[in-house]
Protein backbone atom coordinates (compact mmCIF):
# COMPACT_ATOMS: atom_id res chain seq x y z
CA UNK A 1 0.00 0.00 0.00
CA UNK A 2 0.85 3.31 0.02
CA UNK A 3 0.76 5.74 2.93
CA UNK A 4 0.78 9.56 2.14
CA UNK A 5 1.20 12.17 5.29
CA UNK A 6 -1.14 14.89 4.70
CA UNK A 7 0.19 17.42 7.96
CA UNK A 8 2.92 16.77 10.33
CA UNK A 9 2.35 14.12 13.02
CA UNK A 10 3.68 14.07 16.68
CA UNK A 11 3.06 10.34 17.54
CA UNK A 12 1.92 10.37 21.29
CA UNK A 13 -0.61 7.61 21.98
CA UNK A 14 -2.83 6.87 25.48
CA UNK A 15 -1.41 10.08 26.63
CA UNK A 16 -2.06 11.38 29.82
CA UNK A 17 -4.34 13.98 28.90
CA UNK A 18 -6.29 11.35 27.53
CA UNK A 19 -6.07 9.19 30.44
CA UNK A 20 -3.09 6.91 29.65
CA UNK A 21 0.24 6.26 30.61
CA UNK A 22 1.68 5.76 26.79
CA UNK A 23 1.07 2.28 27.35
CA UNK A 24 -1.32 0.31 24.84
CA UNK A 25 -4.84 -0.47 26.97
CA UNK A 26 -5.84 -3.78 27.89
CA UNK A 27 -8.99 -3.63 25.28
CA UNK A 28 -6.38 -2.62 22.70
CA UNK A 29 -4.95 -6.26 22.73
CA UNK A 30 -5.62 -8.92 20.48
CA UNK A 31 -7.34 -10.88 23.61
CA UNK A 32 -9.67 -8.24 23.77
CA UNK A 33 -10.47 -7.50 20.57
CA UNK A 34 -7.77 -5.04 19.91
CA UNK A 35 -5.58 -4.31 17.44
CA UNK A 36 -2.05 -4.73 18.94
CA UNK A 37 -0.60 -8.40 19.34
CA UNK A 38 -0.11 -8.61 23.29
CA UNK A 39 3.79 -10.16 22.64
CA UNK A 40 4.60 -7.35 20.33
CA UNK A 41 3.77 -4.25 22.11
CA UNK A 42 3.80 -5.80 24.99
CA UNK A 43 6.18 -3.44 26.54
CA UNK A 44 4.51 -0.36 24.74
CA UNK A 45 4.31 1.05 21.42
CA UNK A 46 7.90 0.20 19.80
CA UNK A 47 6.81 2.36 16.68
CA UNK A 48 4.84 5.12 14.70
CA UNK A 49 5.11 2.77 12.08
CA UNK A 50 5.48 -0.78 11.95
CA UNK A 51 5.91 -2.58 8.05
CA UNK A 52 5.36 -5.67 8.90
CA UNK A 53 4.02 -6.01 4.86
CA UNK A 54 5.57 -6.60 1.27
CA UNK A 55 5.35 -3.62 -0.84
CA UNK A 56 4.40 -0.61 1.23
CA UNK A 57 5.75 3.66 0.41
CA UNK A 58 5.96 5.82 3.02
CA UNK A 59 5.72 9.36 1.37
CA UNK A 60 6.36 11.60 4.19
CA UNK A 61 5.14 14.65 1.92
CA UNK A 62 7.48 16.95 2.97
CA UNK A 63 6.06 16.90 6.43
CA UNK A 64 7.72 15.72 9.66
CA UNK A 65 7.19 12.66 11.72
CA UNK A 66 7.82 12.81 15.04
CA UNK A 67 7.75 11.28 18.51
CA UNK A 68 6.03 13.50 21.23
CA UNK A 69 8.09 14.49 24.66
CA UNK A 70 5.68 12.41 26.61
CA UNK A 71 6.14 9.12 24.85
CA UNK A 72 9.65 10.44 24.33
CA UNK A 73 10.32 10.08 27.87
CA UNK A 74 8.24 7.22 28.82
CA UNK A 75 9.12 5.19 25.55
CA UNK A 76 12.51 4.70 26.10
CA UNK A 77 13.22 2.38 23.55
CA UNK A 78 11.74 3.33 19.89
CA UNK A 79 11.97 3.88 16.07
CA UNK A 80 9.72 6.28 14.17
CA UNK A 81 9.64 3.29 11.34
CA UNK A 82 10.57 0.20 12.27
CA UNK A 83 11.33 -2.48 9.07
CA UNK A 84 9.35 -5.58 10.77
CA UNK A 85 6.65 -6.65 12.76
CA UNK A 86 9.03 -6.55 16.02
CA UNK A 87 11.78 -4.58 17.11
CA UNK A 88 13.92 -8.20 17.51
CA UNK A 89 13.97 -11.51 15.82
CA UNK A 90 12.61 -14.15 18.04
CA UNK A 91 14.49 -14.29 20.92
CA UNK A 92 16.19 -11.07 21.16
CA UNK A 93 15.29 -8.24 23.01
CA UNK A 94 14.65 -7.42 26.93
CA UNK A 95 11.03 -9.00 26.14
CA UNK A 96 9.22 -12.03 24.45
CA UNK A 97 8.07 -9.99 21.24
CA UNK A 98 6.39 -13.14 19.59
CA UNK A 99 6.87 -14.06 15.65
CA UNK A 100 8.60 -11.90 13.50
CA UNK A 101 8.35 -10.54 10.12
CA UNK A 102 10.41 -9.07 7.42
CA UNK A 103 9.17 -6.56 4.76
CA UNK A 104 10.41 -6.15 1.48
CA UNK A 105 10.04 -3.56 -1.05
CA UNK A 106 9.91 -0.88 0.91
CA UNK A 107 10.42 3.04 0.11
CA UNK A 108 10.40 5.82 2.45
CA UNK A 109 10.66 9.54 1.29
CA UNK A 110 10.79 13.40 0.95
CA UNK A 111 9.85 14.35 4.67
CA UNK A 112 11.70 14.90 8.10
CA UNK A 113 11.72 12.17 10.97
CA UNK A 114 12.20 13.94 14.20
CA UNK A 115 12.27 13.23 17.54
CA UNK A 116 12.82 9.77 18.67
CA UNK A 117 13.95 8.15 21.57
CA UNK A 118 16.17 5.44 19.85
CA UNK A 119 15.98 5.43 16.14
CA UNK A 120 14.25 7.11 12.98
CA UNK A 121 14.52 3.91 11.13
CA UNK A 122 15.12 0.46 12.54
CA UNK A 123 14.72 -2.58 11.21
CA UNK A 124 16.00 -6.62 10.64
CA UNK A 125 15.94 -8.93 7.51
CA UNK A 126 14.11 -6.02 5.48
CA UNK A 127 14.94 -6.82 1.75
CA UNK A 128 14.46 -3.61 -1.12
CA UNK A 129 15.12 -0.57 1.00
CA UNK A 130 15.07 2.78 -0.25
CA UNK A 131 15.06 5.65 1.91
CA UNK A 132 15.51 8.93 -0.16
CA UNK A 133 15.27 12.48 0.06
CA UNK A 134 14.46 12.33 3.99
CA UNK A 135 16.51 14.23 7.01
CA UNK A 136 16.49 12.47 10.10
CA UNK A 137 17.54 14.94 13.24
CA UNK A 138 16.94 14.32 17.06
CA UNK A 139 17.22 10.70 17.07
CA UNK A 140 19.09 9.10 20.65
CA UNK A 141 21.11 6.15 19.33
CA UNK A 142 21.05 6.31 15.14
CA UNK A 143 19.14 7.82 12.50
CA UNK A 144 19.10 4.34 10.39
CA UNK A 145 20.15 1.18 11.96
CA UNK A 146 19.18 -2.00 9.79
CA UNK A 147 20.39 -5.82 10.72
CA UNK A 148 20.49 -8.48 7.73
CA UNK A 149 19.47 -6.38 5.35
CA UNK A 150 19.60 -6.91 1.70
CA UNK A 151 19.80 -4.30 -0.98
CA UNK A 152 18.87 -1.20 1.02
CA UNK A 153 19.81 2.14 -1.00
CA UNK A 154 19.68 5.02 0.94
CA UNK A 155 20.05 8.28 -1.14
CA UNK A 156 20.17 12.69 -0.44
CA UNK A 157 19.67 11.91 2.95
CA UNK A 158 21.17 14.01 6.24
CA UNK A 159 21.08 12.10 9.59
CA UNK A 160 22.09 14.67 12.52
CA UNK A 161 22.26 16.04 14.42
CA UNK A 162 21.01 13.81 17.25
CA UNK A 163 19.45 14.41 20.31
CA UNK A 164 21.83 16.47 22.79
CA UNK A 165 18.68 17.35 25.30
CA UNK A 166 17.67 14.01 27.23
CA UNK A 167 16.64 14.54 30.58
CA UNK A 168 17.07 10.81 31.97
CA UNK A 169 19.76 8.61 31.94
CA UNK A 170 19.57 4.66 31.50
CA UNK A 171 18.48 4.24 35.02
CA UNK A 172 15.14 5.66 34.24
CA UNK A 173 13.92 2.73 32.07
CA UNK A 174 15.17 0.40 34.71
CA UNK A 175 12.76 2.06 37.25
CA UNK A 176 10.07 2.04 35.05
CA UNK A 177 10.29 -1.49 34.07
CA UNK A 178 10.36 -2.63 37.68
CA UNK A 179 8.13 -0.64 38.81
CA UNK A 180 5.60 -3.03 36.97
CA UNK A 181 7.45 -6.19 38.80
CA UNK A 182 7.11 -4.20 41.82
CA UNK A 183 3.26 -3.71 41.34
CA UNK A 184 2.69 -7.13 40.66
CA UNK A 185 4.56 -8.24 44.01
CA UNK A 186 2.66 -5.67 46.02
CA UNK A 187 -0.87 -7.81 45.23
CA UNK A 188 0.45 -11.00 45.36
CA UNK A 189 -0.47 -12.46 48.67
CA UNK A 190 2.98 -14.41 49.21
CA UNK A 191 5.29 -12.10 48.21
CA UNK A 192 8.51 -12.50 50.06
CA UNK A 193 10.08 -8.88 51.77
CA UNK A 194 13.64 -7.78 51.36
CA UNK A 195 15.02 -7.98 54.99
CA UNK A 196 16.55 -5.12 56.48
CA UNK A 197 15.20 -2.60 53.45
CA UNK A 198 12.16 -0.66 52.53
CA UNK A 199 8.89 -3.17 51.92
CA UNK A 200 7.51 -3.88 49.03
CA UNK A 201 4.84 -0.98 49.27
CA UNK A 202 7.53 1.66 50.02
CA UNK A 203 9.33 0.74 46.99
CA UNK A 204 6.34 0.94 45.12
CA UNK A 205 5.21 4.39 46.45
CA UNK A 206 9.11 5.42 45.89
CA UNK A 207 9.46 4.34 42.02
CA UNK A 208 6.10 6.09 41.46
CA UNK A 209 7.52 9.33 43.36
CA UNK A 210 10.51 8.68 41.14
CA UNK A 211 8.68 8.62 37.38
CA UNK A 212 6.10 10.78 38.51
CA UNK A 213 8.57 14.12 39.55
CA UNK A 214 10.38 12.94 36.13
CA UNK A 215 6.82 13.37 34.26
CA UNK A 216 6.64 16.91 35.94
CA UNK A 217 9.85 18.28 35.48
CA UNK A 218 10.02 17.19 31.24
CA UNK A 219 6.41 16.86 30.86
CA UNK A 220 4.62 19.71 32.88
CA UNK A 221 7.39 22.00 33.42
CA UNK A 222 10.43 21.49 31.00
CA UNK A 223 12.83 21.68 33.46
CA UNK A 224 15.37 19.16 33.76
CA UNK A 225 17.38 20.32 36.46
CA UNK A 226 13.99 18.94 38.50
CA UNK A 227 14.79 15.78 37.13
CA UNK A 228 15.48 13.31 40.66
CA UNK A 229 18.99 13.04 40.90
CA UNK A 230 19.47 9.27 40.43
CA UNK A 231 17.66 9.13 36.83
CA UNK A 232 18.85 12.48 35.98
CA UNK A 233 20.77 12.60 32.64
CA UNK A 234 24.20 14.40 33.21
CA UNK A 235 24.57 16.28 30.70
CA UNK A 236 21.92 15.63 27.70
CA UNK A 237 24.29 13.28 25.66
CA UNK A 238 23.44 9.74 25.37
CA UNK A 239 25.21 7.73 27.88
CA UNK A 240 25.44 4.72 24.96
CA UNK A 241 26.62 3.80 21.99
CA UNK A 242 25.63 6.11 19.26
CA UNK A 243 26.17 5.96 15.94
CA UNK A 244 24.60 8.15 12.42
CA UNK A 245 24.10 5.35 10.44
CA UNK A 246 24.59 1.64 11.44
CA UNK A 247 24.41 -1.58 8.81
CA UNK A 248 25.34 -4.57 10.36
CA UNK A 249 24.92 -8.43 9.93
CA UNK A 250 21.56 -10.69 11.05
CA UNK A 251 20.81 -9.88 14.97
CA UNK A 252 21.77 -7.41 17.67
CA UNK A 253 24.42 -5.41 17.51
CA UNK A 254 25.25 -5.19 20.94
CA UNK A 255 28.81 -6.62 21.27
CA UNK A 256 32.31 -6.74 19.17
CA UNK A 257 32.35 -5.32 15.83
CA UNK A 258 31.76 -8.22 13.50
CA UNK A 259 35.48 -10.19 12.83
CA UNK A 260 34.14 -12.92 10.16
CA UNK A 261 33.80 -13.41 6.91
CA UNK A 262 30.95 -11.63 5.42
CA UNK A 263 28.09 -14.36 3.95
CA UNK A 264 24.67 -14.00 2.05
CA UNK A 265 22.84 -15.82 5.34
CA UNK A 266 24.13 -13.36 7.44
CA UNK A 267 22.68 -10.51 5.14
CA UNK A 268 23.71 -6.93 5.16
CA UNK A 269 24.68 -7.09 1.43
CA UNK A 270 24.33 -4.60 -1.12
CA UNK A 271 24.09 -1.56 0.82
CA UNK A 272 24.28 1.83 -1.27
CA UNK A 273 24.92 4.89 0.40
CA UNK A 274 24.31 7.87 -2.32
CA UNK A 275 24.64 11.48 -1.61
CA UNK A 276 24.52 11.38 2.25
CA UNK A 277 25.70 13.38 5.08
CA UNK A 278 26.18 12.78 8.53
CA UNK A 279 26.63 15.27 10.67
CA UNK A 280 27.28 16.17 14.17
CA UNK A 281 26.46 13.06 16.29
CA UNK A 282 27.69 13.15 20.09
CA UNK A 283 27.36 10.92 23.24
CA UNK A 284 28.69 10.79 26.60
CA UNK A 285 29.37 6.76 26.35
CA UNK A 286 29.22 5.73 30.14
CA UNK A 287 30.82 2.35 31.33
CA UNK A 288 28.90 0.32 34.26
CA UNK A 289 30.69 -2.35 35.87
CA UNK A 290 28.65 -5.13 36.17
CA UNK A 291 29.14 -7.91 38.80
CA UNK A 292 29.60 -11.44 37.36
CA UNK A 293 27.11 -14.74 38.52
CA UNK A 294 28.61 -16.55 41.30
CA UNK A 295 28.11 -19.71 38.66
CA UNK A 296 29.66 -17.82 35.70
CA UNK A 297 32.53 -14.94 35.72
CA UNK A 298 31.82 -14.09 32.16
CA UNK A 299 27.87 -13.49 32.98
CA UNK A 300 26.81 -10.04 34.45
CA UNK A 301 23.84 -10.36 36.54
CA UNK A 302 20.56 -8.89 35.10
CA UNK A 303 17.29 -8.06 36.35
CA UNK A 304 14.40 -9.47 34.57
CA UNK A 305 14.39 -6.91 31.80
CA UNK A 306 18.13 -7.28 31.26
CA UNK A 307 19.27 -4.20 33.18
CA UNK A 308 22.26 -4.71 35.00
CA UNK A 309 22.54 -4.06 38.67
CA UNK A 310 24.68 -1.53 39.09
CA UNK A 311 27.18 -2.86 41.87
CA UNK A 312 29.11 0.24 42.09
CA UNK A 313 26.79 2.40 42.53
CA UNK A 314 25.00 0.65 45.32
CA UNK A 315 28.38 -0.27 46.89
CA UNK A 316 29.63 1.55 50.34
CA UNK A 317 33.00 2.51 50.57
CA UNK A 318 33.21 -0.23 53.60
CA UNK A 319 31.94 -2.79 51.15
CA UNK A 320 28.34 -2.94 52.53
CA UNK A 321 24.84 -2.50 50.37
CA UNK A 322 23.85 1.05 50.21
CA UNK A 323 21.23 0.77 47.95
CA UNK A 324 18.66 2.93 46.24
CA UNK A 325 14.91 2.87 45.47
CA UNK A 326 16.15 0.56 41.84
CA UNK A 327 18.62 -1.60 43.27
CA UNK A 328 15.88 -2.38 46.36
CA UNK A 329 13.52 -3.43 43.29
CA UNK A 330 15.36 -5.35 41.41
CA UNK A 331 16.52 -7.38 44.54
CA UNK A 332 13.36 -8.07 45.42
CA UNK A 333 12.34 -9.12 42.21
CA UNK A 334 15.15 -11.25 41.98
CA UNK A 335 14.42 -12.91 45.37
CA UNK A 336 10.80 -13.24 44.45
CA UNK A 337 12.02 -14.81 41.23
CA UNK A 338 14.28 -17.06 43.05
CA UNK A 339 12.44 -18.32 45.93
CA UNK A 340 8.69 -18.66 43.72
CA UNK A 341 9.84 -18.24 39.97
CA UNK A 342 7.30 -16.88 37.91
CA UNK A 343 4.14 -16.83 40.87
CA UNK A 344 3.47 -13.24 41.22
CA UNK A 345 4.58 -12.24 37.98
CA UNK A 346 2.25 -14.45 35.50
CA UNK A 347 -0.83 -12.60 35.86
CA UNK A 348 0.58 -10.10 34.57
CA UNK A 349 2.18 -11.34 31.68
CA UNK A 350 5.56 -10.35 32.51
CA UNK A 351 8.36 -12.73 32.35
CA UNK A 352 11.08 -13.90 34.52
CA UNK A 353 13.75 -15.94 32.85
CA UNK A 354 16.24 -13.15 32.22
CA UNK A 355 16.86 -12.25 35.92
CA UNK A 356 20.23 -13.49 37.24
CA UNK A 357 20.99 -11.51 40.28
CA UNK A 358 21.83 -14.15 42.89
CA UNK A 359 21.01 -15.44 46.17
CA UNK A 360 24.05 -14.44 47.02
CA UNK A 361 24.07 -10.68 46.21
CA UNK A 362 21.01 -10.93 47.44
CA UNK A 363 22.01 -11.77 51.21
CA UNK A 364 24.89 -9.02 50.60
CA UNK A 365 22.31 -6.52 50.71
CA UNK A 366 20.24 -8.37 53.45
CA UNK A 367 23.43 -8.42 55.58
CA UNK A 368 23.20 -4.36 56.18
CA UNK A 369 26.66 -3.21 57.15
CA UNK A 370 28.33 -6.57 57.86
CA UNK A 371 27.79 -7.42 53.75
CA UNK A 372 30.78 -8.33 51.82
CA UNK A 373 31.67 -8.71 48.19
CA UNK A 374 35.24 -9.64 48.57
CA UNK A 375 35.02 -12.86 47.22
CA UNK A 376 33.12 -12.04 43.71
CA UNK A 377 34.34 -10.57 40.74
CA UNK A 378 33.42 -7.65 38.53
CA UNK A 379 32.67 -7.50 34.80
CA UNK A 380 33.80 -4.18 32.43
CA UNK A 381 32.91 -2.83 29.00
CA UNK A 382 29.55 -2.45 28.82
CA UNK A 383 26.81 0.18 29.50
CA UNK A 384 23.74 -0.08 31.86
CA UNK A 385 22.35 -3.24 29.59
CA UNK A 386 25.76 -4.84 29.02
CA UNK A 387 26.32 -4.02 25.32
CA UNK A 388 29.65 -3.62 24.60
CA UNK A 389 30.98 0.32 24.87
CA UNK A 390 32.65 0.83 21.26
CA UNK A 391 32.33 4.33 21.19
CA UNK A 392 30.65 7.13 19.39
CA UNK A 393 30.01 6.21 15.43
CA UNK A 394 29.34 8.06 12.22
CA UNK A 395 28.78 4.98 9.68
CA UNK A 396 29.66 1.62 10.83
CA UNK A 397 29.30 -1.09 8.00
CA UNK A 398 29.62 -4.58 9.54
CA UNK A 399 30.34 -7.76 7.42
CA UNK A 400 28.73 -5.97 4.55
CA UNK A 401 29.09 -7.54 0.57
CA UNK A 402 29.09 -5.43 -3.03
CA UNK A 403 28.24 -2.50 -1.27
CA UNK A 404 29.30 1.02 -1.94
CA UNK A 405 29.61 4.84 -0.64
CA UNK A 406 29.34 7.52 -2.89
CA UNK A 407 29.24 10.81 -2.03
CA UNK A 408 29.24 10.10 1.74
CA UNK A 409 30.33 12.97 4.54
CA UNK A 410 30.66 12.35 7.94
CA UNK A 411 31.59 15.46 10.21
CA UNK A 412 31.55 16.60 13.58
CA UNK A 413 31.52 13.57 15.53
CA UNK A 414 32.19 13.76 19.76
CA UNK A 415 32.42 11.61 22.35
CA UNK A 416 32.93 12.78 25.74
CA UNK A 417 32.89 9.76 27.69
CA UNK A 418 35.15 8.65 30.52
CA UNK A 419 38.22 6.45 30.45
CA UNK A 420 37.88 3.00 31.40
CA UNK A 421 37.08 2.46 35.79
CA UNK A 422 40.22 2.01 37.65
CA UNK A 423 38.39 -1.48 39.06
CA UNK A 424 38.81 -3.00 35.24
CA UNK A 425 42.90 -2.12 34.99
CA UNK A 426 43.01 -4.66 38.07
CA UNK A 427 42.45 -7.82 35.89
CA UNK A 428 42.49 -8.77 32.17
CA UNK A 429 39.28 -10.92 32.40
CA UNK A 430 38.05 -7.87 34.46
CA UNK A 431 39.18 -5.42 31.61
CA UNK A 432 37.85 -7.24 28.30
CA UNK A 433 33.67 -7.42 27.70
CA UNK A 434 33.31 -10.80 26.88
CA UNK A 435 31.50 -9.98 23.43
CA UNK A 436 34.41 -7.68 22.38
CA UNK A 437 36.54 -8.16 19.44
CA UNK A 438 39.38 -5.69 20.04
CA UNK A 439 41.93 -5.55 22.76
CA UNK A 440 41.38 -2.48 24.15
CA UNK A 441 38.25 -0.56 25.20
CA UNK A 442 36.81 1.07 22.92
CA UNK A 443 33.73 3.25 24.61
CA UNK A 444 35.47 6.64 24.88
CA UNK A 445 36.41 6.79 21.59
CA UNK A 446 35.10 8.66 18.48
CA UNK A 447 35.16 6.87 15.18
CA UNK A 448 34.52 8.80 11.79
CA UNK A 449 34.06 5.10 9.44
CA UNK A 450 34.26 1.78 10.62
CA UNK A 451 34.21 -1.42 7.81
CA UNK A 452 34.44 -4.43 9.78
CA UNK A 453 34.89 -7.74 7.97
CA UNK A 454 33.38 -6.28 4.84
CA UNK A 455 33.29 -7.28 1.39
CA UNK A 456 33.63 -6.13 -2.10
CA UNK A 457 33.02 -2.10 -1.08
CA UNK A 458 33.64 0.65 -3.24
CA UNK A 459 34.44 3.94 -1.86
CA UNK A 460 33.80 7.56 -3.93
CA UNK A 461 34.28 10.60 -2.58
CA UNK A 462 34.01 9.90 1.05
CA UNK A 463 34.85 12.98 3.10
CA UNK A 464 35.69 12.50 7.07
CA UNK A 465 36.09 15.69 9.41
CA UNK A 466 35.73 16.78 13.03
CA UNK A 467 36.05 13.40 14.80
CA UNK A 468 37.00 14.44 18.41
CA UNK A 469 37.04 12.17 21.49
CA UNK A 470 37.93 13.75 25.05
CA UNK A 471 39.60 10.52 26.76
CA UNK A 472 39.70 7.81 24.25
CA UNK A 473 41.23 7.60 20.28
CA UNK A 474 39.85 9.29 17.51
CA UNK A 475 39.72 7.51 14.46
CA UNK A 476 38.48 8.91 10.67
CA UNK A 477 38.95 5.87 8.99
CA UNK A 478 39.08 2.17 9.88
CA UNK A 479 39.42 -0.98 7.55
CA UNK A 480 39.34 -3.96 10.21
CA UNK A 481 39.30 -7.54 10.22
CA UNK A 482 38.46 -10.25 7.51
CA UNK A 483 38.11 -6.99 5.21
CA UNK A 484 38.44 -7.57 1.37
CA UNK A 485 38.50 -6.35 -2.30
CA UNK A 486 37.91 -2.65 -0.52
CA UNK A 487 38.45 0.29 -3.03
CA UNK A 488 38.32 3.59 -3.53
CA UNK A 489 39.41 7.29 -1.75
CA UNK A 490 38.64 8.61 1.33
CA UNK A 491 39.32 12.15 2.43
CA UNK A 492 40.14 12.84 6.11
CA UNK A 493 40.22 16.22 7.92
CA UNK A 494 40.53 17.06 11.85
CA UNK A 495 40.88 14.07 13.63
CA UNK A 496 41.32 14.75 17.43
CA UNK A 497 42.04 13.35 20.77
CA UNK A 498 42.46 15.07 23.67
CA UNK A 499 43.52 12.26 25.64
CA UNK A 500 46.83 11.85 23.47
CA UNK A 501 48.02 13.10 20.07
CA UNK A 502 49.37 9.36 19.07
CA UNK A 503 45.73 8.74 19.49
CA UNK A 504 44.66 11.30 16.76
CA UNK A 505 44.63 8.46 13.89
CA UNK A 506 43.76 9.39 10.23
CA UNK A 507 43.05 5.52 9.55
CA UNK A 508 43.87 2.45 10.79
CA UNK A 509 43.87 -0.90 8.61
CA UNK A 510 44.33 -4.00 10.18
CA UNK A 511 47.10 -6.47 8.73
CA UNK A 512 44.46 -9.20 8.50
CA UNK A 513 42.68 -7.07 5.05
CA UNK A 514 43.91 -8.59 2.01
CA UNK A 515 43.26 -7.54 -1.50
CA UNK A 516 42.49 -3.75 -0.79
CA UNK A 517 43.12 -0.55 -2.19
CA UNK A 518 42.34 2.30 -0.16
CA UNK A 519 43.66 5.24 -0.09
CA UNK A 520 42.92 7.82 2.61
CA UNK A 521 44.16 11.38 1.98
CA UNK A 522 44.74 13.72 4.78
CA UNK A 523 44.09 17.21 4.47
Amino acid sequence: GRYILMENITFNPNSRERGGNCMPRLDQFTFLGGKYDPAAFGIGFFAALAVAADDVEIHLNGFTLKQGVEHNLMQRFFALIELGSTPFLSGQGPHDFGYFVAPRNVLIKYGTLGLSSHHAIHGNLAQNVLIEDVVMENWAVAAIAINGGRNVRVKNVRAGPNFKESPVSSVFSTAQFMHRYVQALRSCPHATELKGRPTIAEIDEQLSSVIENTYQAVVVSGDRQRVPELVRSRDGLVDGNVYGLLFNVMGVAVNGLFDGNASEKLGNSDISLEHVKIVDVSANVEEIVALATPENELAPEVDPVGSLFQVLQVTATCGSYAGNVVSDAQLVVAKNIIHSGNACFSQSRLSTKRNTISEQTILWAEAGNNGSLEQREYLCGGDALFHLNKGVFGLRLDGAMRSELNQVSVSNISNTGGAQHSICAESVLRGKHPGSTEELYQGSSARGLVMSSVHQLKLRSVELDGVESMLGAATGVELLFQSSEVSGTARVGHIQSYKSFQESIASKVAASVWNSKLTIVTT
